[in-house]
């Protein structure tokens, strides 16, 4: 996950329990007291990529010539 996220990993961890529970990006929020922004951006990794949102992903690209 990026380094710079708002959200701790037990944080993340849980919002996809509760997002797998049908809950939205605001209930989610409120529930674990953190900003809707830091929330929607996991909410739409989470619907691409279901519970693989949480694995961390290089940042930069590496292209071998």
């Amino acid at each position: 996950m990026n380094q710079h996220s708002s959200l701790t990993a037990e944080q993340r961890l849980a919002a996809v329990d509760l997002f797998e529970e049908g809950f939205g990006r605001r209930a989610v929020s409120s529930r674990l007291g953190v900003s809707v922004w830091a929330v929607e951006g996991l909410e739409k990794r989470f619907k691409i990529w279901g519970r693989a949102a949480l694995d961390s992903q290089p940042t930069k690209q590496a292209y071998s010539f």
